[in-house]
């Protein structure tokens, strides 16, 4: 049996208020299996009760489609704590990445110097290098893609994943980084820190988290269809 009005007004709710459509779908199914026993019982009864009084049985519209919502967020810490969140993580996060990504290169840097940098290899070396100059996208992007699958699972409105994608974009823009590679027997060296570059360079490292954020908060704000 197909939900009533009243149900599919619900379900449009639901989803503009960013819930995922797989939860929303369940949540509907559950209520219509609802509506069904409840018109069943008053059909019995009354033939003439109009559909809206059963649903009204349920609630106002608005509570259910509060009580739904906060179920929905109750089940994550995103949910619960979006400030924390969207707000206060995204910067820690970003420097974690980057923590993540300089260590892991200084590793495998150190393990195959020998190897690498003693003997005359242009192609390698461009490797190496290459791989520096990713640092200053993939762990930015890697940051931004962890706060819109928690934004995704959080049941929060696509405003909370723009400002914390935001954030992610103005430091990525700040990072700056340095490496000579120690060709030769030389000591190579690393820098890294912030500061404001040439225009260009700033937005090429802010741009990446800022169009995966507008990207996924399109997809999660989007009108949803009947």
């Amino acid at each position: 049996m197909l939900a009533p009005l009243p149900l599919e007004r619900l379900r449009r709710e639901l989803l503009r208020r960013g819930l995922p459509p797989s939860y929303v779908e369940r949540v509907v199914g559950e209520w219509a299996d609802h509506y069904e026993d409840l018109s069943s019982a008053h059909f019995s009864k009354e033939a003439d009760m109009p559909a809206t009084k059963v649903i009204e049985s349920f609630g106002s519209e608005t509570e259910l489609a509060e009580a739904a919502v906060l179920q929905f967020r109750a089940r994550t810490f995103a949910g619960r704590h979006p400030v924390w969140t969207f707000i206060v993580a995204p910067v820690p996060l970003l420097i974690l990445c980057w923590v993540a990504y300089y260590s892991s290169m200084a590793l495998v840097l150190s393990t195959a110097r020998d190897s690498l940098f003693d003997r005359t290899s242009p192609a390698a070396h461009a490797l190496v290098q290459l791989c520096f100059e990713t640092s200053l996208l993939l762990p930015p992007v890697a940051a931004a893609l962890v706060l819109a699958r928690m934004a995704r699972r959080s049941g929060r409105r696509a405003r909370w994943l723009l400002a914390a994608c935001a954030l992610v974009a103005l430091i990525a823009g700040c990072h700056r980084a340095n490496l000579a590679l120690p060709i030769g027997g030389g000591d190579g060296s690393l820098m890294v820190g912030f500061g404001i570059g040439s225009r260009q360079i700033v937005w090429q490292q802010a741009a990446f988290p800022l169009l995966i954020g507008g990207a996924v908060a399109w997809w999660m704000s989007r009108k949803p269809t009947g």
